[in-house]
């Protein structure tokens, strides 16, 4: 009799558990703005301005946000360059949100709703659109761990950890329209590429691991420092970039399609005002990091919020052990990632559930915690471990729900007055 594997079981029980979720909170009975909203409203307004109001300058914007939304929900993504109007936002989210927009188009048409974008089978579609990706994600996730020889078993716990036990899960559903979800799904396409054409190298490959570079660039420019994670989840480094060498000028092809579509934002922005290159973020800038306050702090934390991205820095000795390249890599990498991350002069990156940034990079936090978890000795003291971390983690995703934990400027008193506390 045919038995599936533990890891497509929790795959599935993860699948159910979102969908109810996101049933219950972004599928009211009338339309609700949630899911559409501050940072999420820009990157979605390039699908309604091209295919319903053909308009890039995002003149509809006046006339949705009084039918739709409220004061509450007020936001403007616009900005004036050139006397022209543009959107803050990249492109890149639209591009992978497009089916679904598509499908929430047509099924408006069909039961004789709104087709203005913004009705209430629109944002249903973008929270499924959401959970797709995070699903997929995980399931790439689970197959760049099984290639790098993590047991079944294993892998069945690690994923379900990484979705409940970090804020993976509350961009998965809570705040779907933001860019993270589809840049965690880019990143685990990116690292199994790298990974399947590290061991047999063919030519579609290296050409689809271009198509998905850019596709990382499109969807947040921040993200082409993802670019550098490739030796990760190489078992045998010198053997890869032989094969770098050794394939050369055909790296040519793969280098023009990277470039191609990353070069797809500037295009736009030269339709919209007539520059090339333009400052989307004035008066934000880089400066001194807050690396501290971007890892432990109570506004923010990375580790104080999700502390099972701790517990995977940990695992960095038991992947040392395995392979001291991966491991110093690991450290030398995510330390200059968390430095450059952390320098923007908004560290904390606005409302936000503990480090929103850190999302896309969740798959390289999951290869120490797999080799942490892999040890035969303590496994079952670990996984305590990680139960605990899960449930105090979806317990403070709770709270910032019910804005116990705020959500942007928590103290450390607010946070020891609440802790564990229900609304």
């Amino acid at each position: 009799m045919y038995s599936a594997k533990p890891q497509f079981l929790t795959w599935v029980l993860s699948a159910l558990i979102l969908l109810l979720t996101t049933i219950n909170l972004n599928w009211p009975e009338k339309y609700s703005p949630s899911v559409i909203e501050a940072d999420a409203k820009g990157y979605y307004a390039w699908l309604p301005a091209v295919f319903i109001y053909q308009d890039i300058h995002f003149g509809f914007f006046d006339t949705v946000e009084q039918k739709y939304l409220t004061p509450e929900t007020w936001f403007d993504y616009r900005l004036q360059v050139n006397r022209q109007t543009v959107n803050k936002y990249s492109v890149g989210t639209a591009f992978l949100e497009l089916p679904f927009f598509l499908a929430a188009h047509l099924g408006s048409w069909i039961w004789g709703g709104p087709t203005d974008g913004y009705s209430y089978l629109y944002p249903v579609f973008i929270s499924l659109a959401a959970l797709f990706y995070a699903l997929a994600g995980l399931w790439l996730l689970g197959r760049i761990l099984t290639r790098a020889g993590a047991g079944d078993t294993i892998v069945a716990i690690i994923l379900p950890v990484l979705l409940f036990g970090t804020n993976l899960f509350y961009y998965a559903v809570i705040e779907p329209g933001m860019s993270h979800i589809y840049s965690f799904f880019l990143a685990t396409c990116y690292l199994l590429l790298i990974q399947q054409w590290a061991q047999k190298t063919q030519a579609k490959t290296i050409l689809a691991i271009a198509l998905v570079a850019g596709c990382i660039v499109l969807v947040r420019p921040m993200n082409v420092i993802l670019l550098a994670s490739f030796p990760l989840v190489i078992e045998n480094e010198i053997t890869f970039f032989r094969q770098i060498k050794d394939t050369g000028i055909r790296l040519l092809v793969p280098l023009l399609i990277f470039i191609a579509i990353a070069f797809i934002q500037p295009l736009l922005w030269y339709m919209q005002t007539g520059v090339l290159f333009i400052d989307t973020y004035p008066g934000e800038h880089f400066g001194p990091p807050h690396l501290f306050d971007f890892l432990f702090s109570f506004k923010k934390g990375a580790f104080l919020y999700t502390p099972i991205l701790l517990i995977a820095v940990l695992g960095l000795l038991s992947l040392y052990h395995k392979s001291r390249f991966r491991a110093i890599y690991w450290f030398v990498y995510m330390l200059a990632v968390c430095i450059i991350l952390s320098s923007w002069n908004n560290w904390w990156y606005g409302g936000s559930f503990s480090s929103r940034v850190l999302v896309e990079y969740l798959p390289l936090f999951a290869l120490p915690l797999t080799t942490w978890l892999s040890q035969q000795k303590k496994r079952i003291p670990r996984l305590i471990i990680l139960t605990v971390l899960v449930m105090l983690c979806q317990f403070q995703i709770y709270q910032y729900r019910y804005y116990l934990i705020h959500w942007e400027d928590t103290t450390r008193q607010q946070y020891f007055d609440n802790f564990l506390k229900l609304p």
